[in-house]
């Protein structure tokens, strides 16, 4: 199944602009989400309410030039991708690209891509006992914080961008789901970030 959803949102007040237009609105916030699916897995989270979180999840960080993407993939796709840009050929839960460039996206705007992979997402959702879509939208979530300068390449920077994923996803109503999997300071931890 190849699909995508976009949602892009601008701060725009008149009613002539489509709520589908990327063009920035008149103090210039900007927020474009899309989601798409490239796997032949039928059971899937569902894609609007991933994006409709991540748009909570922007909102909360208070970012106001956003376009991110993410894609969900299954393990083949993502032990390729994993190979290709970190020379690991195994698979991963998470890639981050950040693709901000300051001629199109000006000041502190955020522009990335996140691979996830939703196999990766269902044996981890298993095994700790939660909701898949749950497990899905941590990992893009870690993917954006990724993008706004979080790291988790050592234990304090990891146990901050941790923190800061379970406040933003209590924040948006989903509560908090990487302190209370039981994962701790384990190297399972979401996360390669490709600059």
């Amino acid at each position: 199944m190849n699909q995508n959803l976009d949602t892009c949102e601008t701060s725009a007040s008149s009613d002539d602009q489509s709520a589908g237009s990327p063009d920035a609105g008149e103090d210039g916030e900007q927020c474009c989400v899309t989601c798409s699916i490239d796997t032949e897995d039928d059971d899937l989270p569902d894609s609007t309410w991933l994006t409709d979180k991540l748009e909570q999840a922007v909102a909360a960080l208070g970012l106001k030039q956003v376009e991110f993407s993410m894609v969900l993939v299954n393990d083949d796709r993502m032990t390729r991708l994993h190979d290709q840009f970190m020379d690991d050929p195994t698979t991963t839960d998470v890639l981050t690209f950040d693709l901000h460039d300051a001629s199109n996206l000006p000041g502190a705007g955020v522009e990335g891509e996140v691979y996830i992979c939703v196999d990766e997402a269902r044996r981890r959702a298993v095994e700790l006992k939660h909701d898949l879509r749950d497990e899905v939208l941590l990992y893009a979530v870690h993917g954006l914080l990724h993008l706004v300068g979080y790291n988790d390449h050592d234990a304090d920077d990891h146990a901050r961008m941790h923190a800061k994923e379970d406040e933003l996803l209590t924040a948006i109503g989903v509560g908090s789901v990487y302190g209370n999997s039981g994962r701790g300071s384990s190297s399972a931890a979401p996360g390669d970030t490709k600059q």
